[in-house]
């Protein structure tokens, strides 16, 4: 019998130190880190942050572009993960992708964004479809982007692999916000 009640506390102690445990989720505000992220020209003078907001049935992500900590320009999706293609009026010349390369996006053209949780609130897989402006004229671009976050869920691994280049490029954030 004294087994048997030792078992039942244990686990009762168990459960609530999981129940109070704090949820791993993607929300949050999230600061760049250069030196663990894929070497490229454009964090010689631009650093990005990101602000993931997930709700039942949207997910928003806010990119933010700082140039000497002030922020130089933003975008952002919003879309249902497993939903059908969220379609974003390009208004700017600016492709937040690649603007350090005299790449342009194509104004008054727009962007197909869908996105679908890999798992839920941990991992995250967006696909956007976009027309850009190059020397040589226009050129469609396909990018798919993974958000995956660490088992700590204080490191967001983002990895884009886009249909014009065979390597990916990684991006590593740190969460800059209590979770």
């Amino acid at each position: 019998m004294k087994h048997v009640l030792s078992l039942i506390l244990s686990l009762i102690i168990a459960s609530l130190a999981f129940a109070e445990a704090p949820s791993v989720r993607l929300d949050g505000k999230w600061t760049f880190e250069k030196e663990k992220s894929t070497n490229l020209a454009t964090w010689r003078y631009r650093m990005p942050q990101l602000k993931i907001n997930t709700s039942a049935k949207r997910v928003t992500i806010l990119r933010q572009w700082l140039d000497r900590n002030r922020i130089a320009f933003t975008d952002s999706v919003t879309f249902e993960p497993g939903g059908a293609m969220t379609l974003i009026p390009i208004v700017s010349p600016i492709w937040t992708g690649n603007w350090y390369m005299g790449v342009l996006a194509k104004q008054n053209s727009t962007q197909s964004v869908s996105g679908k949780w890999i798992q839920a609130q941990v991992a995250l897989r967006t696909v956007a479809e976009e027309t850009i402006e190059i020397s040589q004229g226009e050129t469609r671009i396909t990018t798919t982007t993974e958000y995956r976050l660490s088992p700590d869920g204080n490191t967001l691994t983002v990895t884009e692999q886009r249909s014009s280049r065979p390597t990916p490029v990684v991006l590593v954030f740190t969460r800059s916000d209590a979770n």
